[in-house]
């Protein structure tokens, strides 16, 4: 039976929070649909990922794709659609050297055939619930407009007429260009082409073409010159390949031997020995046919792991596909939506094992890499994920990070204009060589310090939280958590204070206290989790709490509540040692081997 070679390419708008367009391509199955609600409540994004998931499992299902059998496929799939939903739905499915078409509610199917453009199906949106099918004969060089019904209000065949590309990708760049982003947002196309056959199609007349109403596609050139009707069109395009279908047929082996260069026989023995001509002859014909042999078990070996790598392939990159318009959906209306968020991991997730299945060199993986790049970069996105352009600053920018540089030291603190430091000898005021705490024993291994209100806060790995408050006589030590609370501190790095205690450990874990008694605090919302941080900053004046995250060469910004709000990515922040957040001038500072530097806050 004949094997088509199809390409395509898609056309779709961006949605809007009451409109939403999908397409789906699996196979030779090609679908596009919009849904548009005067409810701003419905979800008509997650309605029309779901109606395709469903049509998706029913149709793979069927082992007799016939017209009515697909046709009852799409009807079931439909009937989830709520009634608050108006939908344009124009689908086709391409079995063999048969097209079966369907356009449910609105919509249009036109063919272009040897410059020749006819509308198939024409639905208008008159408010009926209905579904009209077609089925004929397909040809090379075929080319099909799948359109939802805003995009054939919005496009005549005159002007795609006009497009003279046969390429689908170039159409729908000619097509774009014409189009103005801010047109209706329902309109979506798939410019889908039949590029020949792997086999000569021999056109039996199948049993399914008595279903009715049909149209042949083999039209004279007088009917598709009637045939012809009036439109206009809008919108953005984005697009992909359809991967050729495979077949074992001895033409593509015989090609396929073409790219394998043949090694040279050395057949100069052959007169030395005692044989007649014809055992010559016969001798190298067996080489020769040797030769065929062994490539034809190779070529059908190389077809086989190409085989294999197509389903690899539609299993996983059509999965990701769908998640990938599935949260550009979504991010159209709210563009750091949790929602968006989930879909683009799950896009991230299925292409990643979709590489580690595929050969490093195929055209697949380069498929699968260039969604990838697409997916991170709306995951970004929706992460709130800056990447941020490093400056050089100055002492005066940060005095804070200026006098622990100077002093060489790796803790400080500042309040009210004033900088204070400590080093295992004591604690001081930046300007001032008395301690106004001399360490008497009291710390040994530290791992933060602050000051807040005037008291002094010291973390040390073994005896926990030190609070210095100051009187008439100095600073009296006391222990700051309660008697019945024993945290391990073991990994402890830095502490920060606001009314609460953060403290931060290597390992990434956040603990609060507030009034010496463990605080909720759960960090939440995280791409992926800390690496190695080494600070945690935030005073009384600032709105967030931020970790210097080095193991992932990034600041991250937390709500107080541990909740993700936002991170900030540079590789200088893989050597850096100590922040210092200025939220009033939208600044951050951070120390280096080489100084201080700075960073926007958006």
């Amino acid at each position: 039976m004949p094997t088509p070679q199809l390409s395509f390419t898609k056309i779709v708008f961006p949605p809007t929070a009451t409109m939403a367009v999908h397409t789906y391509t699996a196979g030779s199955f090609f679908a596009v649909i919009s849904l548009n609600t005067a409810d701003v409540n419905q979800d008509v994004h997650t309605v029309g990922k779901e109606l395709f998931a469903n049509l998706e499992t029913n149709f793979f299902s069927l082992e007799d794709k016939t017209l009515p059998a697909v046709k009852t496929v799409i009807e079931e799939a439909l009937k989830q659609i709520p009634d608050s939903i108006v939908h344009s739905l124009a689908a086709a499915y391409i079995k063999e050297n048969i097209a079966y078409l369907f356009v449910s509610d609105s919509g249009s199917i036109l063919l272009k055939r040897q410059d020749k453009l006819a509308p198939l199906i024409h639905i208008a949106n008159d408010g009926t619930h209905h579904i009209e099918i077609s089925s004929g004969y397909i040809e090379p060089n075929d080319l099909f407009f799948l359109e939802t019904a805003d995009f054939a209000q919005h496009i005549t065949p005159s002007k795609l007429q006009t497009v003279k590309d046969s390429i689908p990708n170039e159409m729908a760049e000619v097509i774009t260009g014409q189009l103005e982003s801010t047109e209706n947002s329902g309109a979506a196309s798939i410019i889908l082409k039949v590029e020949g056959f792997l086999t000569p199609a021999t056109y039996a007349t199948p049993s399914e073409l008595s279903v009715q109403p049909s149209v042949n596609l083999t039209k004279t050139e007088t009917e598709v010159d009637t045939a012809i009707s009036s439109r206009d069109t809008d919108d953005v395009y984005s697009t992909s390949s359809q991967p050729k279908s495979e077949s074992h047929s001895l033409p593509s082996i015989i090609n396929a031997f073409k790219l394998v260069k043949l090694p040279h026989l050395n057949l100069s023995f052959l007169p030395k020995l005692n044989l007649s001509i014809k055992s010559r002859i016969g001798i190298v014909v067996a080489f020769i046919v040797l030769i065929f042999i062994i490539f034809s078990i190779l070529g059908i070996k190389s077809q086989r792991q190409e085989a294999k790598n197509q389903q690899v392939f539609h299993q996983y990159y059509d999965a990701a596909e769908r998640e990938y318009e599935s949260g550009n959906g979504i991010i159209a209306v709210n563009p750091v939506s949790p929602s968006a968020e989930s879909a683009f991991k799950k896009a991230d997730s299925l292409l990643k094992q979709a590489l580690q299945l595929l050969p490093a060199k195929s055209t697949e993986t380069t498929q699968v890499n260039t969604l990838l790049t697409q997916v991170d970069a709306k995951l970004s996105q929706t992460q709130n994920i800056q990447t941020v352009t490093v400056s050089d600053a100055s002492a005066s920018d940060s005095p804070l990070l200026a006098a622990e540089q100077k002093q060489g030291v790796q803790y400080v603190s500042s309040e009210q204009n004033k900088i204070y430091y400590i080093n295992n000898t004591g604690i001081y005021q930046n300007g001032s060589s008395t301690a106004l705490v001399s360490n008497k024993g009291d710390w040994t291994q530290l791992a933060g310090f602050s000051v807040y209100y005037g008291n002094l806060y010291i973390l040390d790995k073994k005896n926990n939280i030190l609070k210095y408050v100051a009187g008439s006589d100095g600073y009296g030590k006391s222990s700051y958590l309660k008697s019945d609370v024993s945290p391990d501190f073991s990994k402890a790095v830095s502490m920060s204070i606001d009314s609460s205690i953060y403290v931060l450990s290597s390992d990434g874990t956040v603990i609060k206290y507030t009034k010496g008694e463990v605080d909720s605090f759960n960090i939440k919302g995280l791409d992926k989790p800390l690496s190695n941080p080494t600070r945690l900053f935030t005073t009384p004046d600032l709105n967030s709490v931020y970790v210097l995250d080095n193991g992932n060469s990034r600041i991250v910004q937390l709500g107080k509540d541990g909740t993700y709000e936002a991170q900030y990515a540079a590789d200088a922040l893989n050597k850096a040692t100590d922040i210092d957040v200025q939220e009033s001038n939208k600044k951050i500072f951070f120390l280096t081997p080489e100084g201080i530097k700075s960073i926007d806050l958006k």
